[in-house]
Parts: structure tokens; sequence; C-alpha cells
């Protein structure tokens, strides 16, 4: 892990961002992973594929896999009153106590893991779905807050047998099957080839072919569960942030607390062929869930400022469904 991005994140995030992995290589030679809690290596083969093999801590790193190794332990005992007693006591952690230590910490998010990987290379991505699974609560292990009868606060648990209950957490524009809705399913079961009620909006809507998504690939489901993750193409009027299920519910998924993330991104939009009112339902209609915010009036002559909550493709993609390209610049 590069010193520097450990202290970047640091000072941006919290000081609680502890490394649970320690990379083989950097860079272009970025080859695999140590894991710190057990201490055994991963290495990648070349090519992309993905796969992996165990391996010995290469004999160069044993000093700062064991520097780190008791940096993280330090870091978990101090999360909690029991374990640092143990630490006192002892001076160090079982690996049974670290394993239960960090998994509780992270779900009281006393501590944020810190893994490796490259998309790219696909190099890292088994480890970190492994780390997933090892460290993070499930579903049944955290209610999710919603607003119940008279818009007061309550939580929803993870249960099968409930009524139907889901959050849309983003909405993304696919070139060739247009909206693309991608929601987790809070309660209850949802059904491929049915009808819900969107309980923001209260309004009906029809869902077709229910996809579970692996990367790029989806698989049709005939059904999804509490817990499951999944997408459904071209809802007409849901959006990020909206709650979906049955119309005899009474709760409304809040998320986020459903309050606007801050943009990243800011970029001002010519508006020499789009006035603002235009430019906005472009925006809606290529269900752009990430577009934070348009500014009402103009900030310079026939622009308006978009700020967006990360940096993708969306002006990219705006340009692609416009029959003449849009002027876009820094502010």
């Amino acid at each position: 892990m590069g010193r520097l991005s450990l202290q970047s994140l640091r000072e941006t995030c919290s000081r609680t961002v502890i490394p649970i992995q320690l990379p083989i290589g950097e860079e272009k030679s970025f080859k695999g992973v140590v894991d710190l809690v057990t201490k055994r290596a991963y290495l990648f083969e070349e090519g992309e594929s993905g796969k992996c093999r165990e391996a010995a801590v290469p004999a160069a790193m044993t000093g700062a896999v064991d520097t780190a190794r008791e940096q993280l332990i330090e870091m978990i005992a101090e999360a909690d009153e029991a374990l640092m007693e143990r630490f006192f006591e002892a001076g160090t952690l079982t690996d049974e106590e670290l394993v239960g230590g960090l998994r509780a910490a992270t779900a009281a998010g006393k501590v944020f893991p810190l893994v490796c990987t490259s998309g790219l290379a696909n190099v890292g991505v088994q480890p970190l779905l492994d780390t997933i699974l090892a460290y993070l609560p499930s579903p049944a292990d955290r209610p999710f807050p919603a607003l119940g009868k008279g818009g007061q606060a309550t939580t929803v648990k993870a249960d099968e047998k409930a009524g139907a209950a889901a959050f849309v957490w983003k909405t993304i524009a696919d070139p060739f099957a247009g909206r693309i809705t991608m929601f987790r399913v809070v309660s209850g079961t949802l059904n491929s080839d049915s009808t819900v009620h969107n309980r923001t909006r209260d309004l009906a809507e029809r869902i077709g072919s229910l996809q579970l998504l692996q990367g790029k690939t989806p698989s049709p489901v005939p059904e999804v569960k509490a817990g499951d993750l999944a997408t459904v193409a071209k809802l007409k009027d849901t959006l990020t942030n909206d709650t979906l299920g049955d119309k005899a519910a009474l709760v409304l998924m809040r998320g986020h607390g459903n309050a606007v993330v801050a943009p990243r991104l800011r970029v001002l939009v010519g508006r020499a062929i789009y006035t603002e009112e235009n430019a906005r339902l472009q925006l809606q209609a290529m269900s752009l869930g990430k577009v934070n915010y348009l500014a009402p009036g103009e900030v310079e002559k026939m622009e308006s400022l978009v700020g967006n909550s990360g940096q993708d493709r969306i002006w990219d993609m705006w340009k692609a469904k416009a029959e003449q390209n849009p002027t876009i610049r820094k502010p």
C-alpha cells in the first residue's frame, strides 16, 4: 500500500482507514495481494483472467507484512474495550479475536478496511469479494432505515415473508436497454412481469424481466428476495432514491436520508441549443440519477451549471443522444 495513498485516504476520510492487505508489486507490476489477517499471499495469473493461486508471503515483504499486521491488531483492539484488555495482557490478539474484532468494528463503523484491487488487470477482485462476505454486515444484520406512517423514523428487517419493499439506489442510461434501475430488495419478494407501487411517487410501475448483474453480464431471474441487489430495465417514472413495493406498505425507504450528495464534478453546459428546461428534460430522459444539481438561471450567458456526484460518462452520453453537441467546459 503506497504510503502517500494511505495518508491521503486517512486525511480525507478517517485515521481508522486500515489496510487488511498489502499489494505485491505496484502499478503495471501489481500481481497479487498479501492478506494481513491470514498472512497468506495470492498471486494472479496474467491475461486478466482473475484466477489466482495461494502462495507464501514473498521474503522481501515479510517485515512490511509483520509491521502492517501489528498496526491492524492495535487498531482492532482500540475499537473494543475487552479486546484492548486482552491486547495489554498478551501483547497481541489471537486469529479468532482478530477476525471477530475486525467484523464487529467494521459493522460499527469504527474501522474501515482497505483492500488492494485493479479492475483493469482483474487482480484482487476475488479477495475483495471474500472480504465483503467475511467482514461486512449482511442485510439481516442491519435493518434498513425507513419512514413509517406519519413520517416517523423506523426500520425494516430483511424478511422474505414480509411485504415487498425495495430501494432504488442507482439509475443509469444504457445505449441499448435504455433506463436501467438498480435496486435493493429490503423485504419481501419481487417477481418478474408484475406490477409494483412506487411509494415515493404514489403510482404503479410495471416490472418486466428482473436481472442480476455480474459485472456487465445480466442474468434473468424469476424473482428476487430480501437482501438481493437486482436491476430492471425501462421503468417509466421511477428514479434514484424511490421506494418500490406493495401498495399496502406504509414505509418509505430513507437510504442515506434521501439527501442530495454534494457534487464532486461541476461543468458549465452551453445552452445555445438547449433552453434550461430542455437541458433538464434531456438529463431526466437519460435517467442520469447521479446528476444532483442544475443551477436555476444562467451562471454565464447561455450556460447552466451542472453538478454530478462522480466523474463518469454522463457528458459523453448527453452528447451521444443530442442531435447537436452542447458546449461543455469547466466553470
